[in-house]
């Protein structure tokens, strides 16, 4: 704007948090220009004219998905878009492919993290290749971050639980009237495992020791007079709480400012914050849940203190950042730079002095994070922030991508739920609002898929495209959030079953249990309507044998009386058992990248410039320059010949990338039509014809051999259906076959 590059700016969060903290950097480097914070006003207040306009994704968004427009497509010279990896996959795509404008990308997850797909795709950009990356090793190395000591530990109740039988007589009466249900169960059956103590029990000495740690081992400032600034991360609103009155509790001379709750049923957790950040005003400690997580950006942070459980890799990284930021003319006392980085024997010995500038920051991790994420590099795959509707989408999606397969097919059961939840997305899709901007933007892939003939043959690929694309368009579905939420629990249960290699006993024990709660409910008359075909759900007879059947019918049955055990949300048990610190090894991990599969489907999905992969798509003969392309990019460019032996059960290239890319339409319609018009095929014939296509997407490859021992072929003798003229149909499979080998 200085240069008169650009004149108007759009800026985006998904948190008023955010906007409020870009607004104010904007009036401090931009002084002269005009700026509207639309989410923080409404009415008459909002300067739609202002150069700079600030606004969360919805409220843009609400501005937009109207007849009347309140922005044209060429209102802004440049979107900025915060945090971007987590913003701009879903439906708020649309904004951006509304306004006709440079966009510009903010993120700190790391490059070739999986789940970033999307962000990529919205500006054109290769899967793992950015405009601009810069590592945090790098960054660290050439000073513009600083790096961190992670000081591992954890407690005796949060590592091992509480056994009765080693409690103190005191400890033993407590537990008897905090657990009273547990009245009757022998000594040796009292336990509480050490991740009930984490879930539901809130352990007052296990808090005074976290609290001990950070105030005695904390980096501090002004010479060690004082604690650098602080975040310990919550579990909860109630465990929040709870950390905050046990701090005014044991360090009462510190006053009620010094540590503050930050969350959002704080209602003044913004001036909190903008308190927070100030290097001589207090809080010192904030203990947050969820609002410091990401994006606010302290430098003066010197201690982090991981007091909950992150699965989220990306989520992980994004909390570490909280303390990473380089701070000047900082009158820390610290360990020197060099001490950072290396795990806790980099520090075991460190000789703490006074520096003029942040040296680098700790991490206290009592909940296992780091070994977590040590044995679990990607972390847990979650639902990407799906509503559920949108998860029971891509569970019937899964379920279909499933039941197509051959050894599915044989069985009436599961064809016909096949069929039933085939038709149900098709429905979905087709009944989607053409109005709306996102459907508007997308409506290619809509019509594509509201064609119950695309749904003949679901390639990875395709899979991949429904996910990305139809997804997010998929509007939360009416109904109690109970019900839904069962049906996700049953809907997993029942992939399991068919996928056949996961266990989902537990799973199913918990369904039972529920069931078995429903039936002490009888005062209420659905319940009791319904408590003989309930019972029957507790029979072993009814689960002698598991079936897709079963399980359906157990889902619709119990589903809409899930809403009955609802009730007021459990609170935390708060205990004073006695605990100890435990000390581990310190780890220092750095971000860990996608697997070699997701990679290469990633880039088949992406490219469209490889010429061997377009043959492929379009049932075209590779040559031996095309197979060596193949080669070169599956076991050089994404990995190893070792990597590509792993997952492709010993296939040759091109059968292999045919498997996951399938074939396009248009190319299976015109390879059909030709051989139609040639041998003048009847119904039936031709029914054998798509057959064999559909083999070849679900397999890769097909010889004559496979019309004569393999599903679905072997059931019926083609040399009679084709009247003996065979080489019609051996012509067709020999052309199918030979295309991918050069």
């Amino acid at each position: 704007m200085r240069n008169d590059w650009v004149k108007n700016v759009l800026f985006l969060a998904d948190r008023t948090e955010l906007v409020d903290q870009a607004k104010k950097a904007f009036a401090k480097y931009l002084p002269n220009a005009t700026l509207c914070a639309i989410s923080e006003v409404s009415g008459s207040q909002r300067d739609f004219d202002a150069n700079v306009i600030l606004s969360t994704y919805p409220t843009m968004l609400n501005l937009l998905d109207t007849d009347e427009k309140t922005f044209g497509v060429g209102r802004f010279d440049l979107i900025i878009i915060d945090e971007c990896h987590r913003s701009c996959y879903n439906k708020y795509q649309a904004i951006f492919h509304y306004f006709d404008s440079l966009v510009l990308g903010l993120t700190a997850t790391p490059k070739d993290q999986e789940g970033q797909e999307d962000t990529y795709s919205l500006f054109g950009l290769e899967v793992g290749q950015p405009t601009f990356s810069y590592d945090y090793p790098t960054a660290v190395q050439e000073g513009f971050l600083v790096d961190y000591a992670a000081i591992d530990k954890t407690t005796a109740r949060l590592k091992n639980g509480a056994k009765y039988s080693e409690l103190s007589d005191a400890e033993k009466k407590e537990y008897d009237e905090v657990f009273a249900e547990e009245e009757e169960l022998p000594e040796t059956q009292k336990e509480k495992q050490g991740n009930e103590f984490y879930k539901n029990i809130i352990n007052i000495p296990t808090i005074k020791l976290v609290l001990e740690t950070l105030m005695n081992e904390g980096l501090r400032v002004d010479n060690g007079e004082r604690l650098g600034k602080s975040i310990i991360f919550a579990v909860d609103h109630d465990h929040a709480e709870k950390i905050v009155k046990t701090f005014k509790d044991v360090y009462p001379d510190k006053g009620d400012d010094y540590c503050q709750l930050v969350d959002y049923s704080v209602s003044k957790a913004g001036t909190i914050i903008d308190d927070f950040k100030m290097p001589e005003k207090e809080p010192v400690i904030a203990v947050s849940v969820d609002m410091l997580d990401t994006g606010i950006d302290v430098p003066e942070v010197l201690n982090l203190v991981f007091f909950k459980r992150v699965y989220s890799v990306i989520k992980f990284w994004q909390m570490i950042g909280r303390g990473t930021r380089v701070c000047k003319d900082f009158n820390v006392f610290s360990p020197s730079k060099e001490f950072f980085g290396k795990g806790k024997e980099g520090i075991t010995n460190a000789e703490l002095k006074p520096y003029s500038e942040k040296q680098g920051f700790y991490i206290f991790d009592f909940c296992d994070n780091f070994d977590f994420f040590d044995i679990n590099p990607k972390g847990k795959i979650t639902g990407g922030g799906l509503n559920l509707s949108q998860k029971i989408f891509e569970l019937k999606l899964d379920m279909v991508y499933e039941l197509q397969k051959r050894e599915h097919q044989k069985n009436e059961d599961r064809v016909k739920f096949y069929q039933k939840w085939k038709g149900e997305l098709i429905s979905l899709i087709q009944n989607l609002d053409k109005n709306h901007i996102n459907v508007r933007y997308n409506l290619n892939e809509v019509d594509k898929y509201s064609d119950s003939k695309t749904w003949d043959y679901v390639t990875p690929l395709m899979l991949a495209e429904i996910k990305k694309v139809i997804t997010p368009l998929i509007d939360p579905i009416g109904g109690e959030s109970s019900a839904k939420v069962f049906d996700v629990w049953m809907f997993n249960i029942e992939l399991s079953h068919l996928v056949g290699d996961e266990d989902y006993s537990k799973p199913l024990q918990k369904v039972t249990t529920i069931i078995s709660q429903l039936l002490d409910m009888q005062t209420i008359p659905e319940i009791k309507e319904k408590s003989e075909i309930l019972k029957t759900f507790l029979s072993t007879e009814f689960w002698a044998e598991v079936t897709v059947s079963k399980l359906e019918l157990v889902r619709s049955e119990v589903r809409d009386l899930i809403k009955y055990l609802d009730g007021p949300k459990k609170k935390a048990v708060e205990t004073n058992f006695k605990d100890e610190v435990i000390e581990k090894d310190g780890k220092h991990i750095n971000p860990q990248f996608k697997n070699y599969k997701q990679r290469v489907i990633d880039y088949l999905a992406e490219t469209t410039d490889c010429e061997a992969v377009n043959k492929i798509k379009n049932i075209e003969p590779l040559n031996e320059k095309d197979i060596q392309d193949l080669q070169h990019i599956l076991c050089e460019e994404l990995g190893t010949q070792a990597d590509y032996d792993a997952i492709s059960e010993g296939v040759p290239f091109g059968v292999f990338v045919r498997r996951i890319v399938g074939m396009n339409p248009e190319a299976v319609t015109k390879l059909l039509g030709e051989y139609l018009s040639k041998y003048n095929f009847n119904s039936a014939q031709e029914e054998f014809l798509h057959q064999i296509v559909t083999f070849v997407l679900q397999n890769g490859d097909i010889e004559v051999k496979n019309l004569i021992k393999d599903d679905p072929f072997k059931y019926q003798d083609f040399t009679e259906l084709f009247y003996g003229n065979v080489i019609s149909v051996t012509e067709f499979v020999s052309y199918l076959h030979g295309v991918i080998a050069a």
